[in-house]
């Protein structure tokens, strides 16, 4: 086997450092191509990550919007149910009195018929049915006699009404000045009818409504007019 000569060695030497060189040159650009491909990378993955975390912000955002619409929603749906139960409530009322004033209303409609007829035994019907009689036997004699005139005849007409209508205003309760007298507080024996008496006695008003005297339940007494 040959052996190289001395001289030849720094040759050897040169070739193998040079060899070395590129081949550690090699190796860093390779290096180099690498870091570059992983900085890429990693900046990708940065806009990557940082997409998800906008989209999992907005979504959160979102989610919160939603839980505080659906929140609001349900608390305008409570004030509705509530407002439906008022309104409930306020048309049960409103029927309950309206089904009262129809009662009161066909009684009311009964006692003016009943008012109206002289058939009928009520005292004040006879009264009233009485004078209307009095009233046109009076304007049949005036009108026999000669000497009197048309305008007397009118006077009288007008006196008599007079006369009806304060003797119904006497007859009529001074509070509803609608219905008949008909019901008496003992402690002071004003006259009033008995449906505005009792509306005081349950509206624990129990005031006499002429002199304001106080009153119980059974200080009131019923009183019947006769013929």
């Amino acid at each position: 086997m040959l052996k190289p000569s001395k001289s030849a060695y720094p040759l050897i030497a040169t070739i193998d450092c040079r060899f070395r060189m590129e081949l550690m040159k090699s190796v860093l650009t390779e290096r180099d191509k690498l870091i570059s491909q992983l900085r890429l990378e990693e900046f990708n993955l940065m806009n990557e990550l940082t997409s998800i975390r906008k989209s999992l912000k907005d979504l959160e955002e979102n989610k919160n919007c939603e839980k505080e619409r659906a929140e609001e929603l349900q608390q305008k749906l409570d004030d509705l149910k509530v407002k439906l139960q008022d309104t409930s409530k306020r048309n049960q009322d409103l029927q309950a009195r309206c089904n009262e004033l129809s009662k009161q209303c066909q009684r009311e409609r009964k006692l003016r018929s009943d008012f109206l007829s002289p058939s009928l035994l009520s005292p004040f019907s006879n009264i009233i049915f009485r004078l209307e009689e009095q009233r046109k036997d009076k304007r049949s004699n005036l009108k026999r006699e000669p000497s009197i005139t048309e305008e007397t005849v009118t006077t009288s007409n007008q006196h008599d009404t007079d006369m009806l209508e304060m003797t119904l205003g006497m007859l009529r309760c001074s509070v509803c000045k609608d219905r008949f007298k008909s019901a008496t507080i003992k402690k002071c024996f004003h006259l009033f009818c008995r449906e505005c008496i009792d509306e005081n006695i349950r509206s624990r008003l129990r005031k006499c409504p002429a002199c304001g005297e106080k009153f119980g339940q059974d200080d009131v007494a019923n009183i019947y007019f006769t013929n």
